[in-house]
This record gives structure tokens, sequence and C-alpha cells, in this order.
């Protein structure tokens, strides 16, 4: 069998699988932080810029895993984990535990970093955060449910993450929430703008992110999508 027909035919094994959209639940968690610690900085690892795994995962994910648990997803596909989608239907709650759930691992990264306990790549990203990333973060819509999608490499051309989008925009409907938004990371050879834009988001705000320069060539924007729920 040739090269290209053995790819073909992966290809099709690959977009017929059974995939299953399901709720999020508490022993979905570990996976949900595994893949967020494996693709933080557009498909690479944390641990390529920033050693303090537990740290930063428990800051990006810990809301969406702890406190709203009912509106995130996951993907399954033959009964193992695809994907998931970290969802915030009540940004009010958001706005308001995100600080206190987010200064425990402060405190503790302050304390390890003054202790010189980081490798020296996740001490330039602090400083460069504290210094102008807080600066780079576009603007987004007041009072609006978003979300924070992420796939398993192989099942990112199988319409996985359209299910997920879906199954979340479904729920917005369901409770009369009318706006919602995500941020994704983009450069012209690879991020998720394109096909958010797909599925109707539009763009809202966008600035050049530059924390990420170490890693890609081209220059990395970070971009707020917003979509109106009718």
């Amino acid at each position: 069998m040739s090269k290209s027909i053995k790819t073909n035919f992966l290809n099709y094994l690959l977009v017929n699988l059974d995939t299953t959209i399901k709720k999020f639940e508490k022993k979905h968690r570990d996976a949900v932080r595994k893949l967020f610690a494996e693709t933080t900085f557009m498909g690479l690892p944390l641990e390529k810029g920033f050693c303090d795994i537990e740290i930063y995962t428990d800051i990006e994910t810990k809301y969406y895993t702890d406190y709203e648990p009912e509106s995130s997803f996951v993907a399954m596909q033959d009964e193992k984990f695809a994907g998931y989608l970290l969802g915030c239907k009540n940004p009010q709650k958001h706005e308001r535990l995100q600080p206190f759930i987010s200064l425990v691992p402060a405190i503790k990264g302050a304390y390890r970093f003054l202790s010189g306990k980081y490798d020296e790549k996740t001490k330039q990203m602090i400083k460069w955060f504290f210094k102008e990333g807080y600066q780079q973060i576009p603007a987004v819509p007041p009072k609006a449910a978003h979300f924070h999608i992420n796939l398993e490499k192989e099942c990112r051309i199988q319409g996985t993450g359209s299910k997920l989008v879906k199954s979340f925009e479904f729920e917005l409907k369901q409770k009369e929430i009318k706006k919602c938004f995500v941020q994704v990371l983009y450069t012209e050879m690879l991020g998720a703008a394109p096909f958010f834009r797909k599925l109707g988001y539009q763009d809202y705000d966008c600035k050049k992110f530059t924390g990420l320069k170490h890693f890609f060539l081209d220059e990395v924007t970070l971009y707020t999508l917003v979509k109106e729920i009718n």
C-alpha cells in the first residue's frame, strides 16, 4: 500500500471515529488540565516557557472546572478523551471569583520566584508579563459569556471543535444569553482565528503579543472574537 493511500485511509478512519460531546464531570478534570499543559503556547507545551505547571494551570482552568463546571463540555472519541470546552455563562461570577482563585497560586509563585526556584525562561516570562504582557490583552465585550477550547492534535480536523462550540452556544440560547467571545493567539501560519470566523465570530479587538516571540518566527497577535447568539 502506497504512502498516500495509507494517509488517506488513516484520515478516513479519523474522520469517522464516533465523537460524542458530553457535559464536563469531575472525573475529566485531570485530562483537561493535562491537555491544557501540553498545548498552552499555540500547541507547544507549557513547560517550554513556564516551568511551574501547577500554578499556571490553576490560574487558567480552576474557575471553569471547580466553580462553574456545569458550563463546560468534553469531547470523547470511542470513549477516549479528545478535547474540552471550558465555558463561562456567568461573567459576573467569573469577574468576582477569578482574582481570589488566582491569589493563592500567585503568592506561591512569588515565593518560588524570590527564593530562586524558577529557571531562567520562567523568570523571563514573569518579568515580561509585569513589564508589558498585561498591556497586551485585548478588550472583551462587557457581561458576555466566553469559553476556552482545546483538542488533541489528531482530532482537530474532524469537526469536533465545531460540535463543542455549538453545544455551548445551544446552552447560551437556552439561557437567553445574547453574546459570546473567545480569545485566540494567531500568526500568519498558525492559529484558530479563521476557524472561529467561519463559525460566525467577528473581530472585536486585537493586540500584538510579544510573549511568544522566542518560539515563533511570525508575529503573534492575540484576538478577541465575538458572536451575537440568536
